[in-house]
């Protein structure tokens, strides 16, 4: 019998190896591109995204989104655990102010149609980054160390953003067309106009729950609940100011 010819046979092999490395490359450049718009996923948007979504139309926000939210958290803080061993205090609340809270803050405004048990995975992600902060252990509580920051608990953070931007809406008229025309004034309704209506708003009639939940009706109420000394506020740095410690004096 004749012997195979083996030349043959090695160059073939080389051949196939060959024609396969730039598949190979091709899918080392795929999920090159998916590592890399999973970075830009994790990095704070801007906030003029969301401006459509606060125009007072109820907004159906998905679950999956709020889910990823907290997702992104905790794989965030998974990463920062590994060093957490050698981060000082301090640059453990820079590193979570960096990388943490633009990923909560971000469109929280219209998230007051969430439900409970989404809004408690949200809370919980927050927690776990103070938790973080302090090395503390889960059955410790968490209000104290919220005192210890100065920071807010993420209801009254959605309050926070939510009446700075009716404060630049209503006293600084910085805000876009389409959000003034949603907004009426009592002083433009009633004959008598007094200091106490001069910026306070009405509260559009609502029956369903969703549209209770919307921007327009929550933030005009509780845009009317504010006391005289901090709507009447000079500068957004001033109302800013005033409005943290009423919501931390009402926590």
């Amino acid at each position: 019998m004749s012997k195979p010819n083996t030349r043959f046979g090695s160059k073939a092999v080389v051949g196939d190896k060959a024609a396969s490395s730039p598949a190979q490359k091709q899918q080392q450049r795929a999920q090159q591109n998916k590592q890399q718009q999973r970075r830009d996923t994790s990095r704070p948007h801007s906030s003029s995204s969301c401006s459509s979504a606060a125009d007072g139309v109820p907004v159906a926000m998905t679950t999956q989104s709020q889910i990823t939210e907290a997702k992104r958290v905790f794989a965030t803080m998974h990463q920062l655990k590994r060093l957490k061993n050698f981060l000082p205090t301090h640059l453990r609340v820079s590193l979570v102010q960096s990388l943490v809270i633009p990923i909560i803050d971000y469109c929280s405004i219209v998230y007051n149609d969430i439900t409970e048990e989404l809004n408690l995975k949200l809370q919980r992600s927050l927690n776990y980054a103070i938790r973080f902060i302090f090395d503390a252990r889960r059955d410790d509580h968490i209000t104290p160390y919220y005192r210890r920051l100065n920071w807010m608990k993420l209801k009254e953070r959605r309050q926070y953003f939510m009446l700075s931007l009716v404060y630049q809406l209503i006293v600084k008229g910085r805000c876009p067309q389409y959000l003034k025309e949603r907004s009426t004034l009592l002083a433009h309704i009633h004959s008598r106009n007094t200091r106490q209506h001069e910026y306070f708003l009405q509260i559009p009639r609502h029956r369903t729950v969703m549209y209770n939940n919307s921007f327009t009706v929550t933030a005009s109420r509780l845009w009317n609940d504010l006391p005289n000394d901090v709507i009447f506020a000079a500068t957004l740095g001033t109302f800013r100011s005033r409005l943290v410690t009423l919501l931390n004096e009402n926590r």
